[in-house]
């Protein structure tokens, strides 16, 4: 991978804030409105961008990102959305791309995750990237170092949960097979 992770994603950013300035200096009066002309909002470059970052996550994961690259990988993505430097008509793609982050978790210290769920005030974590008896892979973790840093841990009598009436945050082990 040239540059950075980080760098890769930036890069993906600033094609999108060019693609929709050179659109937006594209409309005319009107346009978008009361469904009529060219609306800027369903314009194919919003989809773009969500598939690049997507895809560049993912060759990033094929690579091989390293704990700390993944953390800083993590924290732009999740922290995109509150840039200020670009066009505001890019903001619900700036917070739909943090969904990406989700592939990344797996490469995350425990210590890091547990961090990261609590920096964007996480009602609900159910811990899903981790090995277990008979299953998942040797490079991943148990779940026992990410419980151990957290608070309100709850065990579930089976593989799904009623969502609960959000009060304080928890974590919930799903209990699987």
């Amino acid at each position: 991978m040239e540059g950075t992770a980080v760098n890769t994603l930036l890069a993906c950013m600033e094609n999108y804030n060019e693609a929709v300035k050179k659109m937006t200096a594209k409309l005319r009066p009107g346009d978008g409105l009361l469904g009529f002309g060219r609306d800027p909002k369903r314009d194919p470059c919003h989809m773009e961008f969500y598939e690049a970052v997507g895809e560049a996550v993912g060759r990033m994961v094929q690579e091989g990102l390293n704990p700390a690259e993944a953390e800083d990988t993590v924290r732009f993505l999740v922290t995109l959305a509150q840039e200020e430097r670009y066009f505001d008509l890019t903001q619900p793609m700036r917070e739909a791309v943090q969904g990406h982050a989700r592939t990344l978790v797996p490469l995350l210290e425990p210590e890091t995750a547990r961090e990261l769920a609590d920096a964007i005030d996480a009602q609900l974590v159910i811990p899903m990237h981790c090995r277990g008896e008979g299953y998942g892979l040797a490079e991943i973790d148990t779940v026992e170092p990410f419980l151990a840093l957290s608070k309100n841990v709850e065990f579930a009598d089976g593989p799904s949960i009623e969502l609960p009436d959000f009060g304080a945050p928890r974590t919930v082990v799903l209990k699987l097979g």
